[in-house]
């Protein structure tokens, strides 16, 4: 799933009837940075961690700027996540 920062949203309305339809689901996390929605974010990881398991995770290195300085690290604005 690639919608460029709607992922949040549309996981967040789909039924957990609709999820279990996938045996994996493979998508872009975007804006992990900005704190203004936090509580949806915090709601769809809690939802998908119901019924699925983080296989793999990286960071995402297209993004422009592709790199977030937080306290002398760089982290990656865009999470890549199976």
């Amino acid at each position: 799933m690639d919608v460029e920062g709607a992922e949040w949203e549309s996981i967040e309305s789909a039924s957990q009837d609709i999820l279990m339809e996938f045996d994996q689901i493979v998508f872009e996390l975007h804006d992990i940075e900005k704190l203004d929605n936090i509580d949806i974010k915090i709601r769809v990881l809690q939802k998908l961690n119901e019924n699925f398991y983080l296989h793999h995770i990286h960071g995402n290195n297209y993004a422009d700027p592709p790199l977030l300085f937080y306290y002398g690290y760089h982290f990656p604005r865009v999470i890549e996540a199976s």
